[in-house]
């Protein structure tokens, strides 16, 4: 199952996509905004039961700061 998860941040949105096939669970975060700092998404992540090492991916739409600020920390956060 696929699932859509808004975040919301000081400027908008990010979005936290997730699959789950039988017990596994991938994570794709859509954009690292403001807001979207690796405290909130590690909430997140225990609200819905995942391991921040599910976090398989940061997908950027583009380089703009209220885009990509946090996409650093929470990529060493889920490392």
């Amino acid at each position: 199952m696929i699932q859509i998860h808004p975040i919301r941040g000081l400027f908008g949105f990010s979005y936290l996509v997730t699959e789950t096939r039988d017990t596994a669970t991938r994570a794709i975060l859509i954009d690292a905004c403001p807001g979207c700092t690796p405290r909130k998404l590690s909430a997140l992540f225990g609200k819905l039961g995942i391991r921040p090492g599910d976090l398989c991916a940061i997908q950027l739409t583009h380089a703009h700061f209220d885009h990509c600020v946090n996409a650093a920390d929470i990529r060493r956060g889920a490392a």
